[in-house]
């Protein structure tokens, strides 16, 4: 397993060989593809985080592949994922350029 990037408690690798991708979410770790990878994102894009500045909530309950994994996260811990998976994003592209 490489690390793509790692944000606070939260890290990212792929795996050379399943080319899969692993997940640590502080201890949890999901294994996802690369289509897994990409739905994670488009969720995360969609939180609105003005609204948990705004109202009285202040958590997200994500599904992830497939609904095999249920996650509660807070606030600050969506601003982490969301910087997280930015980041392994550009790791991503970067390596692509090199290679």
């Amino acid at each position: 397993m490489n690390l793509l990037y790692t944000y606070q408690k939260f890290s990212i690798f792929q795996s050379d060989v399943t080319r899969n991708f692993q997940v640590d979410f502080a201890g949890k770790s999901v294994s996802m593809s690369f289509c897994e990878l990409l739905s994670f994102r488009e969720k995360l894009k969609r939180i609105d985080l003005q609204t948990h500045f705004e109202g009285a909530d202040s958590v997200e309950i994500l599904s992830l592949c497939n609904k095999r994994h249920l996650f509660i996260f807070d606030t600050l811990d969506i601003i982490h994922l969301k910087e997280l998976v930015r980041g392994a994003f550009i790791s991503m592209a970067y390596q692509n350029v090199l290679v």
